[in-house]
């Protein structure tokens, strides 16, 4: 999944994963990064029965296991995806409080969030606390994936210059992805 955005690598991930699952059902972890893989592919094709896999995948998850950040960070996304602002921040927070604070991409799909619930002083608030965590992010696997959705909102808040910026380091970190660079020519 550290490169989802390149052909059927979402599509292989979440077979695998199912897989994974098939052997041992109860393990939150599997039933969480399964929950990403479907938020991810909802991500690309907005198919209803992705984000409806996401957030069976992620509670199931929650059930096993209350306590995991992944499971909380998909259940927040696909409350920001139904305007369930309430549950969204709630998830998204816990999964940040779950992370210590320093999970660049949970901090940045609670700067999403507030953007999308038109809280913009929250949402710019949370983008400075995502550029901050980057700036200790050693997990440079994720690392693009969070200056990418940093440099979304940089645009969406009209710095195109600050866009610019993430936008070449995620490109430089993942030059193999199209993604980033899809954003970058924008």
């Amino acid at each position: 999944l550290d490169h989802y955005d390149i052909d059927d690598n979402i599509t292989k991930a979440i077979t695998k994963l199912k897989e994974a699952r098939a052997k041992e059902p109860d393990d939150h972890d599997i039933l969480a990064k399964l929950g990403w893989a479907c938020w991810l592919a909802y991500e690309k094709s907005a198919l209803e029965s992705d984000v409806f896999e996401a957030d069976l995948y992620s509670s199931e998850s929650l059930t096993n296991n209350p306590s995991n950040s992944e499971a909380h960070l998909v259940q927040g996304l696909v409350a920001c995806d139904r305007l369930d602002w309430n549950t969204a921040t709630n998830q998204l927070l816990t999964a940040k409080m779950l992370t210590r604070s320093n999970n660049g991409l949970v901090l940045i799909c609670l700067a999403w969030t507030y953007h999308k619930a038109g809280e913009t002083n929250s949402a710019r608030l949370f983008m400075q606390y995502t550029e901050q965590a980057l700036k200790d992010q050693t997990n440079m696997q994720t690392r693009w994936q969070v200056l990418d959705r940093l440099g979304v909102l940089k645009s969406i808040f009209k710095d195109p210059q600050g866009a610019r910026n993430v936008f070449e380091e995620a490109v430089q970190l993942a030059a193999d992805d199209p993604l980033p660079n899809l954003h970058l020519g924008q």
